[in-house]
């Protein structure tokens, strides 16, 4: 048959003597050119799912990645739903509760079901109404597989904890207790410290905050075991939009006011780290034995090589990198700009 350019589906049913079977099967078949979003390679949590794949764990979440040409082919995260990616248990058709996301960057989906699949089960992985940043739909896809019967390793039987939600909404990133442990800080996507006081019972109690540096991502923080009352942060331009500006990020520390006002003076330490144009970003912050800050810098790209789902940019010196700083550098020798492809030692 001849198909028309775009997206086109055709139903199949299996028929007997007594007419239609009530099993039936869609089937997407594809007239696209290069340029048309597009999903490739479904895996679970560890292999490549092919079609057919049977003996998958009871365990297993699922994640798709997508061709990217050019960064405007990221996902549209408002369009990954439970309505346009599914798994159906094949036998009944009825879909499967599952949570469903996308990442960071917007380069892939993933799909967990909120409980272990059926052992022996045939199911079907259905992808349909996902769009692009600009408003193009990716082609659908269906894959189809089989569980076995391993359940993997669950959690002990033993496990039990009491669930307090002492924030909500705050975007929070990274927690950190004081170094007497009488208090619990947060970081957030908004530029805010978070703290509350912990109570003799381990509850936390009296929660304030603290805006540092509005429209800025803060990720890892640190206390200084030598300077009292300071705190280091990862600091990072905002996360919103899909071209963020490279030599970006930053250090910045925090020196708290002593008292039980939140209040503090923030100085940037060092500043103009690489970044990418999405969300891999200057990440988590921990001091080593020698004294130094050690800090876990993100990738510019997703595997290596300049993509078009992370806007071409090329890894830097300082990408992908675990970087050390020493804190003690009084000014103006602290103050380094790293804002090149080479840079010096901080």
């Amino acid at each position: 048959m001849d198909l028309a350019d775009g997206i086109n589906s055709i139903r199949l049913v299996a028929t007997g003597q007594s007419g239609p079977n009530v099993d039936s099967l869609t089937v997407f078949g594809e007239s696209i050119d290069s340029a048309t979003p597009r999903f490739q390679g479904v895996t679970d949590d560890v292999n490549a799912l092919d079609p057919g794949e049977s003996n998958i764990n009871l365990a297993a979440s699922l994640a798709v990645g997508i061709v990217a040409i050019t960064a405007s082919d990221a996902i549209d995260a408002s369009t990954v739903t439970t309505q346009t990616v599914r798994l159906i248990a094949s036998g009944t058709g009825a879909p499967v509760a599952a949570n469903v996301n996308t990442t960071g960057g917007f380069d892939s989906i993933s799909l967990a079901p909120v409980e272990p699949l059926e052992p022996n089960t045939d199911y079907v992985l259905e992808i349909n109404g996902v769009r692009n940043h600009d408003g193009e739909l990716f082609v659908p896809i269906v894959r189809s597989f089989t569980t076995g019967t391993n359940a993997g390793e669950g959690a002990p039987d033993s496990a039990a904890f009491e669930r307090s939600v002492v924030a909500s909404g705050e975007g929070v990133a990274m927690l950190e207790f004081t170094p007497d442990q009488s208090k619990l800080y947060a970081s957030t996507l908004d530029g805010k410290l978070l703290r509350w006081d912990l109570e003799p019972d381990g509850h936390l109690a009296n929660k304030q905050t603290l805006v540092v540096e509005a429209r800025q991502s803060f990720i890892g923080i640190a206390f200084d075991p030598v300077v009292e009352n300071r705190i280091w942060i990862a600091n990072n331009v905002g996360q919103a939009g899909s071209n963020n500006p490279n030599f970006s990020s930053k250090i910045t520390y925090v020196d708290i006011a002593p008292g039980s006002e939140f209040a503090g003076e923030a100085n940037d330490y060092v500043t103009g780290i690489p970044r990418s144009v999405r969300n891999h970003l200057t990440n988590g912050l921990e001091f080593g034995p020698d004294g130094a800050l050690y800090v876990l810098n993100g990738s510019n790209t997703a595997t290596g090589a300049p993509d078009g789902a992370w806007g071409f940019r090329p890894e830097a010196e300082l990408s992908a990198a675990i970087l050390r700083i020493d804190p003690t550098l009084p000014p103006p020798a602290r103050w380094v700009r790293c804002n090149h492809r080479r840079s010096k030692r901080l």
